[in-house]
């Protein structure tokens, strides 16, 4: 009779919870795709032609960018980040590399390491800032300088680092569960060890072992009130460890999935909840969503696996209140992968030989952008990362990832290794209470049309000054001048349009107190993630043919420095923010006058100077009207509001003047016309600059170097005695493919032997990826 009651109540309560249970869900699939259209997220992943670097040598990237909802290429973002970082996370190296829709390359001279070590290099967007370091691409580098001894740790073999995972987030007294175990040895390097558990009587109540990587699972229920700690064996050696302690009451998540069709999801609680809520997201959408009724405290669903989107899924339990308890981690394969055949003809070649690769994608007839990027090197220690497991792998997960391409080869190894990864190194990249509450985490825009150059001008008291005209200029042939306007916080933008290379920048505030001081933000980022990357094992270093290689990587220097540093001529817009000027005068046309007074009366017929008790006043004549104020003078982009010192410009350095008779608007700013003099030599010492600006050396985007890469054609070239000591045998970043998706390339190899491997990676139009790797040995002639 009271198994009958407690039915009955039961069915009441549960139908009386519908509405409510219903609204739940409701609410929180629409806060969740609200949540994601305010704060579209993307993702980044890059290919560099190795992983491993001698002081000296230049290393080159592409970097892709996608929308971490469409998996499309991303037109969010124009500029991209790029920076290499020390243990302490201190920069070594910086650029700021063009992205055009969804990609851009680079490279970087690494003459500046300091020691032989481990380095991180990351890359971002302003946009990704938003979002912390966690969502930034982020790549462990070897950077070897054989010149300096090496900083030598005390020996730390025998160290190792245990952590145990239960599945879910917790383990709970009386409940299954299944508990990961990740270990490690003092370089971060997976290990195999093996152990138990004992209880506080030293009962061995578990035993485990690591799988693949270090990783591995076993099966434990722990008991009411009651401690435990873990016994571990590596090498012959006792260990023991601290295992996690279980709460009194809560939440178990359990997710499995053979080769059937359908995930299944074993939930329990000991907190005496009836019901509960799953949900089930991939970053982009809710995937699946259903109240849970427990039963005895337990209950178990199961979901086709079409339901789950490809990559990774979060798969979130959440009490009867709503509050989440309890979160796993789901891996479906891609299924709309580029394949990608590679032919280089044979296996071996030898020293200055030609290869021709052809490349054949999978891919429909005549699809535009195809995005493909092709590394030729010396073969090292790659971490098998590729822009298939770096988006739908990696990205979602925490910390490094041993040989990361594993994971995906679909066997019942792999798949288990998978499973175990995902249950070590999950981590939850949405906070459900940002979620629910949907708030907003952007501080940071994006740059859309270029990149943004912020800053702050504050009074002389240190107030911020408010709503404060200020404007930049670029000195030189190609101008370029913006206009911002601070905030009530005196806080400024500038969006800035094709800014490439090393520039004078001059920014200065209209008005004439000389106290006010301007300062400018560096764009890239103060957050980091901790330097996760281990102390550099020496003892695998072959010093002998590390020295060799240096020693040919200077040899290359020397002989073909100046085709190393090499820049491509950038297609950059030449027309200028005002458009094309009515009149240009060209002055050597002209008799040449000995002041600008002058020669402005004389010969610029647009122009009417006026001069009063305050100074010059110069008025631009519209159809031989009098614009009613003082036009924007410019001389070789930088601005003078002042007539008086226009008047002072020596016009004997003058090579043109472009005239705009017109009201111009430049942002908030209005002027009455345009007066832009360009000069024979453009230099700051011949402008007279405002006291209240500020001159800075700022680093646009980066140059495009090209890629040295002889050929060796002819039997002379062959024979000739310049040495060729490349490393990187053959670098493009943006290979061309016809309409049925094949290209053909030709390299050479170099003068020094041994293994390489090329790589390939890409994405099309539609979102599609696609790797693909080849090798092949050099052998002397």
């Amino acid at each position: 009779m009271k198994i009958q009651i407690r039915i009955l109540l039961l069915t009441v309560c549960i139908a009386i919870s519908i509405p409510c249970s219903a609204q739940f869900l409701k609410n929180i699939e629409t806060s969740f795709s609200s949540y994601q259209a305010k704060n579209v997220q993307e993702k980044v992943f890059v290919h560099t032609d190795k992983d491993s670097y001698i002081i000296g040598e230049i290393l080159w990237l592409k970097a892709y960018i996608v929308n971490d909802i469409t998996g499309l290429p991303s037109e969010l973002s124009k500029v991209a980040y790029v920076e290499i970082l020390d243990r302490n996370n201190k920069p070594i190296e910086q650029a700021k590399i063009s992205i055009d829709k969804g990609s851009g390359n680079g490279s970087l001279s690494l003459d500046n390491i300091s020691k032989s070590d481990t380095y991180k290099l990351r890359v971002y967007t302003n946009w990704m800032k938003n979002f912390g370091p966690h969502s930034y691409f982020e790549k462990e580098l070897r950077i070897i300088n054989p010149t300096v001894s090496p900083d030598l740790k005390p020996n730390l073999s025998n160290k190792i680092a245990v952590q145990f995972f239960p599945e879910g987030g917790n383990l709970v007294d009386g409940l299954t569960t299944i508990v990961g175990i990740k270990a490690v040895d003092s370089h971060g390097v997976g290990i195999n060890v093996n152990g138990f558990i004992v209880n506080r009587k030293n009962d061995t109540v578990a035993r485990f072992k690591t799988h693949k990587f270090g990783i591995g699972r076993f099966v434990f229920t722990p008991a009411p009130n009651e401690l435990y700690r873990a016994i571990i064996t590596v090498e012959k050696e006792k260990h023991i460890e601290e295992f996690p302690m279980a709460k009194q009451a809560g939440h178990a998540l359990s997710v499995g999935s053979d080769q059937s069709e359908s995930v299944t999801i074993a939930m329990a609680n000991t907190t005496s909840e009836n019901t509960g809520y799953l949900i089930v997201h991939d970053g982009k959408s809710v995937q699946f969503s259903k109240e849970i009724v427990y039963l005895n405290g337990k209950s178990t669903i199961q979901i086709p696996k079409g339901q789950f989107g490809e990559g990774v899924s979060n798969i979130t339990l959440f009490s009867e209140k709503g509050i989440p308890v309890a979160e796993r981690l789901f891996f479906k394969p891609i299924k709309n992968q580029i394949k990608i055949a590679t032919n280089i003809g044979k296996s071996t070649y030898a020293t200055r030989d030609r290869v021709t690769l052809d490349l054949d994608l999978s891919t429909p007839k005549n699809v535009p952008h195809l995005d493909f990027s092709v590394s030729v090197s010396k073969a090292d220690e790659l971490d098998g990362e590729n822009i298939i497991t770096s988006f739908l792998l990696t990205s979602a997960l925490k910390g490094k990832v041993e040989s990361p391409s594993y994971y995906l080869n679909d066997t019942v190894e792999s798949n288990l290794a998978l499973d175990n990864l995902l249950l070590t190194q999950g981590w939850r990249k949405f906070n459900w209470d940002d979620i629910k509450t949907e708030k907003s985490l952007l501080k940071f825009l994006p740059e859309y049309s270029g990149h943004l150059i912020t800053g702050k001008i504050l009074k002389a008291d240190n107030t911020p000054s408010a709503y404060a005209d200020l404007y930049l200029g670029i000195p030189g042939k190609r101008i370029q001048f913006y206009e911002s306007v601070s905030d009530k916080q005196g806080d400024f933008i500038f969006n800035t349009y094709q800014l490439y290379g090393n520039n004078e920048a001059v920014i200065m505030n209209k008005s004439t107190d000389t106290t006010t001081k301007i300062t400018l933000n560096s764009p890239f980022s103060n957050q980091f993630t901790p330097f996760a990357y281990q102390n550099l094992n020496y003892s695998n270093l072959n010093t002998d043919k590390l020295t060799d290689e240096s020693f040919g990587i200077q040899v290359q220097k020397n002989f073909v420095g100046d085709k190393l540093n090499q820049f491509n001529g950038l297609n950059t817009d030449t027309t200028l923010f005002y458009g094309k000027a009515a009149k240009t005068y060209i002055f050597n046309n002209y008799e040449r006058f000995n002041n600008m007074e002058e020669s402005l009366r004389e010969f610029v017929k647009e122009t009417f100077v006026l001069k009063n008790s305050d100074g010059f006043q110069i008025k631009l004549l519209a159809n031989d009207v009098p614009l009613h104020g003082n036009p924007l003078v410019l001389l070789d982009g930088i601005p003078y509001f002042d007539m008086n010192k226009v008047m002072k410009i020596d016009p004997t350095k003058i090579s043109e003047l472009e005239v705009v008779p017109a009201a111009y608007q430049l942002g908030s700013s209005k002027f009455d016309g345009i007066l832009a003099f360009t000069s024979y030599k453009t230099s700051l010492a011949n402008i007279d600059i405002s006291a209240n600006a500020l001159v800075v050396d700022y680093e646009g985007l980066q140059n495009q170097r090209e890629f040295y890469a002889p050929s060796y054609e002819s039997e002379d070239q062959k024979v000739s005695s310049l040495p060729d000591f490349r490393y990187t045998l053959y670098w493009n970043p943006n290979i061309v493919f016809d309409k049925d998706g094949k290209a053909k390339t030709v390299f050479f190899t170099s003068d020094a032997p041994g293994n390489y491997i090329g790589v390939i990676n890409g994405i099309d139009v539609n979102g599609s990826l696609g790797t693909s790797y080849f090798t092949f040995k050099v052998d002397k002639k």
